[in-house]
């Protein structure tokens, strides 16, 4: 398995649909954010490949929704990358440069458990995610790097999350929301599309002063 950061997000709810699915809105901001800020960066020539993967359809559904909005959209659609969207079962068999994984998993919408910074000592239903046949195609995807979203303080009450959360914490490989505040921070003026069009304005404003001379 390739760990490359367990981003704990806390403060997200689980909200239940009338069809029992679940989804995560704080996840699924976090991810869209997390996306934009990887636009950024140079990939290379050849492109990249993103999974995201969600263990609920109503939460690939809210995933989908979200990255379809705003200039993110027109990156995703470019030739530069590829990605899909799905859930873990139809997932399997597939393989991509990063993935990033969507847990959901966290309290319930209306009880805010984000000021816990230890375990909670009771066990929660953590519904899919405590089956380790399913756990272990979502870990196992990612060619390169693997991104997981979770709240840790709720999913380790579970052995097997409490394992892979700890693990994690070993090597320093759980990181805090600010992390991505200061990227973001640092690269305001980096949005996706935004330095094109910076550019040629730039261009044109050089050739207007040569016409000038």
């Amino acid at each position: 398995m390739v760990l490359d950061l367990q981003w704990n997000v806390s403060a997200g709810h689980v909200n239940r649909s009338t069809n029992g699915g679940s989804s995560n809105r704080e996840e699924g901001h976090f991810i869209t954010r997390l996306v934009t800020a990887l636009s950024t960066q140079s990939l290379g020539e050849g492109g990249i490949s993103i999974g995201i993967i969600a263990f609920y359809n109503d939460q690939v559904t809210l995933l989908k929704d979200q990255l379809s909005k705003g200039p993110i959209k027109k990156w995703l659609s470019s030739s530069r990358v590829s990605v899909q969207i799905s859930t873990v079962d139809k997932f399997q068999g597939s393989e991509k440069d990063i993935i990033i994984l969507s847990c959901v998993k966290s309290n319930p919408a209306g009880i805010n458990g984000s000021n816990s910074s230890r375990p909670q000592q009771q066990h929660h239903n953590i519904g899919f995610l405590r089956d380790y046949r399913r756990v272990n195609v979502a870990l196992t995807r990612a060619k390169h790097s693997l991104w997981v979203i979770c709240n840790c303080n709720y999913l380790r009450t579970d052995p097997l999350w409490n394992d892979l959360i700890a693990d994690a914490e070993s090597r320093q490989l759980v990181a805090p929301l600010t992390l991505l505040n200061k990227y973001e921070n640092r690269h305001k003026a980096r949005k996706p599309g935004y330095r094109n069009v910076q550019g040629r304005a730039k261009e044109g404003k050089r050739a207007n002063k040569r016409r000038r001379s």
